[in-house]
């Protein structure tokens, strides 16, 4: 009688595991106010991007501007103007108090470039402060010139 022959043992490869920060890199996006987070999904919403050196593999953090969500996407392919990604999870944010809300009727936060945002006065357009890093300093800051105010 013939003896079954013996499966081959499979081990891992060397030179095939590494650090995962050699391999792949983490990217955040904060989502402007207006974009829904249906838009992520589409290649042609990364077209701006493909340029910065997203590579497949890569994930994206997004935050949502205005904290309605947060999720994580992972790059699957790039091309000279697209980027395909596919979600790896969102999570849905309750209870999110709405930023107008925060802000009184006299005061508008507007967003600008690179997370900065800029304090106006809505009766005549005129800047009160400019610059601020993130919305949670301009709120900050708007409260305490209403405090000084009120004094």
């Amino acid at each position: 009688m013939a003896k079954a022959a013996k499966p081959k043992a499979h081990f891992a490869q060397p030179g095939r595991l590494e650090l995962a920060e050699y391999v792949r890199v983490e990217w955040d996006y904060l989502v402007p106010e207006g974009d829904e987070y249906e838009m992520l999904l589409e290649p042609s919403y990364w077209a701006h991007m493909a340029s910065k050196g997203v590579k497949p593999w890569n994930r994206i953090e997004v935050r949502d501007e205005q904290g309605r969500f947060y999720a994580e996407l992972l790059v699957t392919s790039v091309g000279r103007n697209f980027i395909q990604v596919s979600e790896l999870w969102k999570k849905d944010i309750e209870n999110v108090v709405p930023v107008e809300s925060l802000e009184p009727a006299q005061y508008e936060i507007k967003h600008l470039a690179f997370g900065k945002y800029r304090i106006l006065r809505r009766s005549d357009g005129s800047v009160l402060k400019d610059n601020l890093d993130g919305k949670e300093a301009a709120q900050a800051y708007l409260r305490d010139h209403l405090k000084a105010l009120a004094a």
